[in-house]
């Protein structure tokens, strides 16, 4: 983990030291921020596209069930 001490050191021939290791705390905040906004909506994409598949097993086992009793009946 960075420490506010390597911050500071990182920064040190900044001007101004403690604005620029701020901005630069900031800045990795939100870029995290933004990723993690990009990883939630992938996560409800596969969750929706899950949901789906489950709807599309469960028909396709209707059916198979609805052929196997006609089979049955016919045969």
């Amino acid at each position: 983990p960075i420490t506010l001490e390597s911050l500071l050191a990182t920064h040190a021939s900044a001007p101004n030291p403690i604005l620029a290791a701020l901005e630069q705390v900031l800045s990795e905040r939100n870029v995290l921020s933004t990723q993690n906004t990009q990883l939630w909506k992938l996560i409800e994409k596969q969750r929706a596209a899950y949901n789906q598949v489950l709807k599309e097993i469960e028909r396709v086992r209707s059916e198979r069930d609805t052929y196997k009793t006609r089979l049955q009946a016919s045969g």
